[in-house]
């Protein structure tokens, strides 16, 4: 692993740092442009492969990642005030992300069975409709027709 020396970050590095950091999709070539290199494409590959870079971005990243703005709780506390005082608009959507906090909702799964035999398939998926109470398909798919009539 390279060393890092103890000379400091050149101007143009840094600003090659923050232009880095502040485009969302991490683009070198565009940060290097920006922080006035004349070679951006070749200046953004040796930078991003500089130890003193690569650490100065890890560090930058990591005191972003730690600065929360508001914890689980704080941002459970700012909804519920927003359920109690908002309007009906704000309100229902505060009670929809809280939900999505906490394990109300139901996730549902799409399954494929290609290449299984269909007969089988839904003798199979009635059985187990009928024993678990699952519902595998919306109410006006075909699937859900040959399944009733299977249960009967």
């Amino acid at each position: 692993m390279p060393q890092v020396h103890a000379t400091p970050l050149t101007a143009k590095q840094q600003k090659f740092i923050s232009a880095y950091l502040a485009d969302p999709d991490r683009k070198g070539t565009k940060a290097a442009e920006l922080a006035g290199y004349g070679a951006p494409h070749v200046a953004a590959t040796r930078l991003l492969r500089h130890a003193k870079v690569i650490a100065a971005i890890r560090e930058a990243t990591a005191r972003a990642d730690n600065a929360v703005i508001l914890n689980v709780e704080q941002r459970k506390q700012k909804l519920s005030e927003i359920v109690e005082k908002g309007d009906d608009h704000n309100k229902i959507k505060a009670i929809d992300v809280l939900n999505k906090m906490e394990p109300v909702y139901v996730n549902r799964t799409e399954m494929s069975f290609e290449g299984m035999d269909s007969a089988k398939l839904n003798a199979e998926s009635a059985e187990i409709m009928k024993l678990e109470g699952w519902v595998c398909f919306p109410p006006n798919h075909p699937r859900v027709q040959e399944a009733r009539e299977l249960l009967e």
